[in-house]
Formats: structure tokens, sequence, C-alpha cells
């Protein structure tokens, strides 16, 4: 009995690697059935550990970090048309000797379509390779490999890109005093600081930080019972934590807390603040800020703010006349686009595409992302960013039943039925919308800043 051998198994590299080009071609002739493999793939750009993934600077979408797979889009391939084109017309020239006109003729029409199809498509979607002259187009999220369809597909509701432009720049003094989310490990005077936007579980986490950690923070409640007088800083011990007597949730409070020297202190383990630009005043090259925070879909947190503000009597800015408004006078009333106008500094005025952009990349640069809906999978990566342990099964304990049963400043509502005004406040906050979409991206890519040699 003769064994068979299937020659696409058998691996001829290291027969190929020790012959000369003659002996090798000897080979093809008296072998013309044996086909030799490729060479084996490197590896993945994908595998690896934390340290490979931060130097890939994979999950920020820079522009400059280059695909192995895929062709820049911000440069221009000269090469790639002549790539196809030699894939194209070498079988076209052998048909053409071989006389098979019909053959011929129906890989022309097939070359025509395709050509056809290739212009059309480029023209609406960023093709790599067939679309690479255009320098200004906007850059597409680095996911995992499977995951660029889907990184494609997703366009917030108004059809802009989800990534910001390439050259998008913020402002120096926000990309001078506020650390990179990616730039690891951190530094000894860092702080950490909590962009707290209104109903997005901003309150629970004072509570989990202060209470169940024993972080000291600062908050709103430095600022209570005359501290606002407090020539020096000192620390404020309450029964559910240990706070300082600055307010940092207010300017006038940043800029007292700036004369004080909070940033320079390294007294604070975490600073709460509604403001991200008027920050930056706390900070200082060798003193820089680390921004985390949870986001929340925006038509939810305005529901959610419609309800709280109307029983908020214990608010310093609580107002009564919004308990005789409806749903639909409290949005046109209130405000529009927060995230958006804060991250910007653009308060007042119509916003436009240019805001939305800035607000993307200061998000993408700066802020280690959370969301609502994905609330333990953030605290988790809140906890291993920063360096955080719960110590005990009494503070783990607290932990979970702030976070999952008491829930501070929950205020349960009807859920809105009514799709038309759904639809309206969705309009309205626009901007806040498409920036919420990016957090959602941002949240996914950021999954490898947490890579660790063991995944």
């Amino acid at each position: 009995m003769v064994d068979t051998v299937d020659p696409d198994s058998v691996d001829f590299h290291p027969l190929f690697k020790s012959m000369n080009g003659a002996a090798t071609t000897a080979l093809h002739q008296d072998f013309p059935d044996v086909r030799i493999p490729p060479s084996p793939n490197p590896i993945s750009r994908f595998e690896g550990d934390r340290s490979q993934a931060l130097k890939n600077q994979y999950f920020s979408v820079d522009s400059r970090t280059p695909d192995l797979d895929v062709t820049d889009l911000n440069t221009t391939d000269t090469t790639t048309p002549n790539k196809y084109l030699h894939m194209v017309v070498n079988p076209l020239q052998n048909l053409a000797q071989r006389g098979s006109i019909k053959s011929l003729l129906i890989l022309c029409t097939i070359f025509i379509l395709v050509l056809f199809m290739t212009g059309i498509t480029s023209n609406y979607f960023d093709v790599p390779g067939l679309n690479s002259s255009s320098a200004t187009s906007n850059r597409s999220g680095r996911l995992p490999s499977g995951r660029q369809t889907e990184a494609a597909s997703i366009l917030s509701h108004q059809g802009i890109s989800l990534a910001p432009p390439v050259g998008t720049k913020i402002p120096s003094t926000i990309g001078e005093v506020f650390a990179d989310v990616d730039d690891l490990p951190m530094k000894l005077m860092d702080t950490a600081i909590y962009w707290h936007i209104p109903r997005s579980a901003g309150t629970t986490m004072k509570h989990i930080l202060a209470t169940c950690l024993g972080r000291i923070i600062t908050t709103e409640i430095g600022g209570l019972d005359g501290h606002q007088s407090d020539e020096k800083l000192q620390m404020i011990r309450l029964p559910h934590g240990v706070f300082l007597n600055v307010d940092t949730t207010t300017p006038s409070g940043l800029k007292r807390a700036q004369g004080m020297g909070l940033a320079q202190s390294k007294m604070a383990d975490v600073i709460f603040t509604p403001y991200v630009p008027e920050a930056a005043i706390l900070f200082d090259s060798n003193h820089r800020g680390r921004f985390f925070t949870i986001l929340r879909e925006p038509v939810d947190r305005m529901i959610s703010l419609y309800y709280y503000k109307r029983l908020a009597t214990w608010e310093h800015n609580y107002d009564p006349a919004i308990k005789d408004q409806t749903l639909e006078d409290f949005i046109q009333t209130y405000g529009e686009n927060w995230m958006v106008r804060t991250l910007t500094g653009c308060m007042s005025g119509p916003l436009q595409l240019v805001h939305l952009n800035l607000a993307k990349e200061i998000l993408r640069r700066k802020f280690l992302i959370g969301i609502l809906d994905e609330k333990t999978e953030s605290l988790r990566r809140f906890e291993e960013y920063f360096g955080w342990k719960f110590p005990s099964p009494v503070s783990q304990t607290c932990k979970n039943n702030m976070f999952y049963f008491e829930w501070h400043s929950g205020n349960p509502h009807p859920p809105l039925e009514d799709q038309a005004l759904a639809k309206k406040i969705r309009t309205l906050n626009m901007w806040d919308v498409a920036l919420f979409e990016y957090g959602k991206q941002l949240f996914r890519e950021q999954e490898h800043l947490f890579w660790t040699s063991h995944a």
C-alpha cells in the first residue's frame, strides 16, 4: 500500500530555503502540482501584553498609528492602483495568448464593472487604498480585527463620522496640565479629577470614594459652614468621609483652590468638578490632573434631571417654578448640549461641528471613560487605573450597597412614552448625542489599557 500525502499539508519552506533558484525552478517543472504555502504569518498586532498595546497607542484612534492590514487613509499610496491593475491585466494577457475570446470578453466586462463600482464607493466611503488622496478625510476607529466593519458602520444620528478629524487640536492650557489617558504609569504628583456630569452617577461616586474607600475628596462641602473663609487647606472630617475645605464645583471655588495650592499640596486624592477648561488653573506641568468620568445617554439624563430638579429643595440653586413646568417646557428653558458646551467652554450661542470635534478630541485624549449602563466594568477600570483597593469585606459591601442598591440621589420616575417628545429632546441635544456615541466607542477601545500578560 502506498501512503498518499496532501501537498497542502506539507511545509516546503525548509527545502526551498536550502535550494538555489535553479533548483526551485526545476522542482516546479517536475512537480507542477506542488503548491508552496505562504510564509507563516507574523505575530498578530493584537497579541501581546499591556505594554505593547500602550506602545501602539492602539485605543487612541490616532492616525499616526499605522495599521498592518489597512492602507493609511491619510497618506497617498501611489502603488495601490498598479497593484490592482497587475492583478487583473495578467490573467487577461494569458487568456489573449490562448485565444479564449469568450473568456476574455467576460473578464473585460467584469473589470469594467469593478472599476465603475470602485469609483462609486470611493466617492461615498473611505475605502482603503482607493480614496487615499484625501488628506483631510476623517480617521476611523482602530478597533480589533473583526470590529473594523462595526467601527465603520457606527455613525451618529446626523451622519457625522464618530472619530474627530485628523489635526483637531485642543487648547494648550488643557493639553499641558491634564495628562493623556495613555500616559502611563501615573506620576507621583498626578491627581485624579472627576468630571461630574449631572444625573450621571457623580454623587454615588463621591460616596463610594469618600465613605467606602476612605479617599480625601473635594466637593461642594468644602464651601459650607464658613469654610470659604479659611486661609489654609485643612481636612473636614464627617461621618460619611473626609473632605478638604475648598469647593471645586464653582468657578469662584476653583480660583480659591488655586490660590491655596490645592493640586501642589497633594492633599486631595480626588477632585470633583463639573468644569473642564476652568479646572485647568489648579494644575501645572509638574502637578497634572487625570480626568475620569461616567457618561449617560443624553435623553435619559435630561428626563432624570427634570424629575430631580422638581424635588431637590436642598440644592442651593433650587427653582420652585420647575414644579409647575412640563417636561417639554423644561427642556426648552434649562439648556441643551451640556457636555459639548462644558468641554469646549462655549456656554451660549449656536454650536457647530467644530465644537463637537473639539469635545471629541478632549474626551479621546484626556478622559478615562465610564458608561452608566456598564457601571460594573467602569468602576473596575477606575479601580485598576488609579490603583484603588477596597481593603476589607466591609468596604466591599459598602461599595456594592452604594453602587447597586442605595444609589444616592436616585430619583425613580416613569418612563417617557411620548416618542415624539423623546425625538424632540434628542434633536435639541444632537451634539451631546453624537458625543455620547463616540464616548461608547472610546469605552470599547480603552479596554486595551487593561490588557495583561495573561489576557
